[in-house]
């Protein structure tokens, strides 16, 4: 069996990495927020909007 894999199973798991890392924050932030963190999702709105980005991205790739 090779260890080889091509470059759209490689795509593939990046972007199930990308969808796994959003939700992962998402929770981490309203996680943080209900802890009494104010303005945690102020921080995270920009990389999230960059996140979603990426992923409109590689998706039509």
């Amino acid at each position: 069996m090779s260890d080889e894999s091509s470059l759209s199973d490689v795509l593939e798991r990046m972007y199930q990495n990308q969808l796994a890392l959003e939700v992962a924050l998402t929770e981490l932030t309203l996680h943080a927020e209900q802890q009494g963190s104010s303005g945690v999702g102020d921080n995270y709105g920009a990389p999230c909007g960059q996140l979603a980005r990426t992923l409109d991205t590689s998706s039509k790739a």
